[in-house]
């Protein structure tokens, strides 16, 4: 594990001979009540000497002020970093007219694959403390950018697992480090590496006025902690699971105030594409719902939090009072997010416990088991059947739904004998997606038309209890 600075290079500050440079400045931090500062013309030896830098990822481009690092290193007065090479006119002639060409009109660039080799010996003269020197394209079109993408995912590979990584800004175009920073976390996430980026350091030289001449360092690490908090949200709005926002409120952040409950409750949604317990989740719902209501005004909560207290309240607050509403819902939800097994397997148990209600059975007792109790019932649910028109479509479209659920967690296995499973399946996919798509909403209609009828919900319940308990011929 070390500390590694990936730091980009610049072209310095035009002076009024034409010519440019990194002109001296004494650059401060500030870490809690102490404070620390380091006179320097490059920012990269202030970082050395500020963060206890192990080693530095160097990044420019063609037109990068390379000659004036080169001449860094030889300046008497600082040492943090010392070369392990004799200064060369030749060379730094060579770099200098590098340079000067980038500047001319039209400028002209060295290829980057040459100015790759070219840099060689600036590493060399670094010594062990460089790692590396990498050449990058502008990133004016979107095939420099993908080129760029490829150069940050060699520089992500040197990076090894623990590594601490350092970002510097300051003397580099403000456009391309930001992109390098987006394109090393996602290439870690790539790689799989666990990499922790501990700064992303910007020297506000320009405003060095305002704190007596002297330059502060600013961590801009913030950017990071935003770019996982959209990726949190994202989860959630692709996948309805939190998984990724419970993790980052252990170590939060964007400093929200998070209560024990909001806590629990976001922990809680993040195993929603497995939560199926009826008073687990009644409970989530209702702690859902109450955050939504208490916090719907406090800004740094509703910013990141709200979202989604808010989709989860909206989506399933009004069915609380109803749980074959609610798991109905709850059914659609999976079915959304494509989670399909536990779409029908939620709707399934959903209208078993309506038809347990119904006939007066309670599938929650201790004593209840499966063998003596849950399979004759079920059984009696298969079995029905009724004169009735409504009745004998909803016990159908029942067992039609079971087809679906048997193929979709056996596989269609031949085992199951599931009585024209071609019909629904057509051998795709996608025919159970349609068949899925149409219970889910379907179902919880029924349920609804049901309970607003007497006649078909008795001589429903009459259907089921007159059933005969033995096994279902064609299950």
């Amino acid at each position: 594990m070390a500390k590694v600075l990936i730091s980009s290079i610049g072209e310095g500050r035009p002076q009024s001979d034409g010519s440019y440079s990194y002109e001296s400045a004494t650059y401060f931090l500030v870490d809690g009540d102490q404070e620390h500062q380091v006179e320097t013309r490059l920012i990269i030896s202030a970082l050395k000497e500020l963060y206890s830098i192990d080693k530095t990822i160097l990044i420019g481009t063609s037109g990068s002020d390379w000659a004036s690092l080169y001449a860094h290193l030889f300046i008497g007065d600082d040492n943090n970093l010392s070369n392990s090479t004799e200064y060369s006119d030749e060379y730094y002639a060579k770099l200098t007219s590098a340079f000067n060409s980038s500047k001319q009109n039209p400028p002209t660039l060295i290829p980057i694959e040459q100015m790759q080799s070219d840099l060689l010996p600036l590493k060399e003269a670094i010594g062990e403390f460089c790692d590396s020197i990498w050449v990058m394209h502008y990133g004016t079109n979107q095939d420099e950018l993908n080129e760029n993408f490829l150069i940050m995912n060699e520089v992500a590979k040197r990076l090894e697992d623990g590594d601490e990584v350092y970002f510097d800004i300051s003397h580099s175009f403000r456009s391309l480090p930001l992109y390098e920073l987006l394109a090393v976390n996602l290439a870690k996430q790539i790689n799989g590496k666990k990499l922790e980026i501990e700064a992303i350091t910007y020297g506000m030289f320009t405003s060095n006025n305002m704190f007596g001449g002297r330059t502060p360092i600013i961590d801009l690490s913030q950017l990071v902690n935003i770019t996982d908090w959209m990726k949190a949200v994202e989860e959630f709005n692709r996948f309805g699971t939190t998984h990724l926002l419970a993790e980052l409120l252990s170590d939060d952040s964007l400093g929200l105030t998070i209560s024990k409950e909001e806590r629990k409750a976001l922990v809680r949604l993040g195993n929603m594409a497995t939560l199926i317990k009826a008073d687990e989740f009644r409970s989530l719902v209702k702690n859902c719902v109450n955050i939504a209501k208490r916090e719907k005004d406090l800004d740094n909560t509703q910013i990141v939090l709200g979202h989604i207290f808010k989709t989860i309240s909206d989506t399933f607050g009004d069915l609380l009072a109803d749980d074959a509403q609610l798991f109905s819902e709850l059914s659609k939800w999976h079915f959304i997010y494509k989670r399909y097994i536990e779409s029908v397997i939620t709707l399934d148990e959903c209208l078993f416990d309506f038809f347990a209600q119904l006939i007066g059975v309670n599938r929650n007792k201790k004593s209840w088991e499966w063998n003596r109790d849950e399979l004759p019932f079920r059984y009696k649910v298969y079995n029905a059947d009724s004169d009735n028109s409504n009745v004998k479509s909803f016990l159908l479209d029942f067992k039609r739904l079971n087809e679906i659920r048997n193929h979709l967690t056996h596989g269609g296995s031949v085992d199951y004998n599931v009585r024209d499973l071609s019909y629904f399946t057509s051998g795709m996919i996608g025919s159970v997606e349609n068949q899925l798509s149409t219970y889910t909403k379907h179902f919880s209609t029924l349920i609804k038309n049901f309970r607003s009828n007497d006649l078909d919900l008795s001589e429903l319940k009459t259907a089921i209890l007159e059933a005969p308990d033995s096994r279902y011929a064609d299950y």
